[in-house]
């Protein structure tokens, strides 16, 4: 989640439930719940420090899992999806934003960090993981770099 400005956002969508969140940063971890900090206060959002690979949370616990601009970094995306998938309830959402790949290295400085992702790669990952329902949807022209992969856990 990074500095929190998406949670910010999401936690004016969301009017029910309870939003959480994991990163790795200690520093992120601060400083978003500085940003939301009347949402965490009154229980609305948990925000923890933590890890894609083993996620801190009981089986079929959460009706949808978002991630925007993070799946660059996961070394082995195969196997988080299915960690996202074991935290999900039966018909559990997720949602992935991102570059694509084709115009990953014209917007994002390059380095060794970042694994850019076409659809279609994404699409199958997300297949392979168990996933049903998997479809692309393009961002409008204004933002004709991006994607958001909608997937759904299956019964």
């Amino acid at each position: 989640f990074g500095t929190g400005n998406g949670l910010v956002m999401l936690s004016e969508i969301v009017q029910a439930g309870k939003i959480n969140g994991i990163d790795l940063s200690p520093l992120m971890v601060k400083e978003a719940k500085k940003q939301n900090k009347s949402a965490v206060a009154d229980g609305r959002m948990e925000l923890t420090l933590g890890n894609a690979n083993n996620l801190p949370y009981k089986d079929s616990m959460f009706d949808c899992a978002l991630a925007v601009n993070v799946m660059y970094f996961w070394d082995e995306p195969l196997p988080i999806f299915r960690e996202i998938l074991r935290v999900l309830k039966p018909n559990g959402r997720i949602a992935l934003f991102l570059l694509k790949k084709e115009t990953f290295w014209q917007e994002v400085l390059t380095t060794d960090i970042f694994n850019p992702y076409t659809p279609d790669e994404v699409e199958q990952l997300l297949v392979q993981a168990g996933c049903t329902d998997v479809r692309i949807e393009n961002s409008p022209p204004s933002l004709d770099a991006s994607f958001c992969a909608l997937a759904q856990k299956s019964a």
